[in-house]
């Protein structure tokens, strides 16, 4: 089981709140027995807004595991995805207020999400993939 930190304070999210954390459904304090993973200060940025962001993330990896693992998912599973639209819109608001970094921030996030996803995830299935009889320039029959 992977550890993450515990967390008892949570910020609400509104388009207007301009990037706050949305409140999840419960206190991953509470010890669900099903829980995923736990918040843990060693993940603190010590930065409080940051830090409830990442919490809520955390909060959502545990709402979606035990709702799969209890075959509940549907509805929270459109309950999750909700949440993270609103802290889109969230990211939205500060833009539109004037707030310039956000443009970066998205830049950065996006850079590092798709080039560690390539690098940890994707390279994994190259060899299988060749494998296969899977090619490199398979698509370009469909172009």
């Amino acid at each position: 089981m992977l550890l993450l930190p515990t967390y008892t304070s949570y910020k609400q999210l509104a388009p207007e709140g301009h990037g706050k954390a949305v409140a999840p459904r419960r206190n991953p304090q509470e010890g669900s027995s099903m829980s995923m993973v736990q918040w843990s200060e060693e993940y603190s940025v010590e930065i409080q807004e940051i830090d409830e962001q990442h919490k809520c993330i955390v909060s959502y990896i545990n709402e979606l595991y035990e709702a799969l693992a209890r075959k509940e998912s549907r509805d929270i599973v459109v309950d999750v995805i909700h949440k993270l639209v609103q802290q889109a819109l969230a990211y939205q608001g500060r833009y539109l207020a004037g707030d310039d970094k956000v443009g970066m921030e998205l830049l950065m996030f996006l850079k590092e999400w798709l080039f560690t996803h390539i690098n940890r995830v994707d390279k994994q299935y190259m060899a299988t993939f060749h494998a296969s009889g899977v090619k490199k320039n398979w698509l370009k029959k469909f172009w």
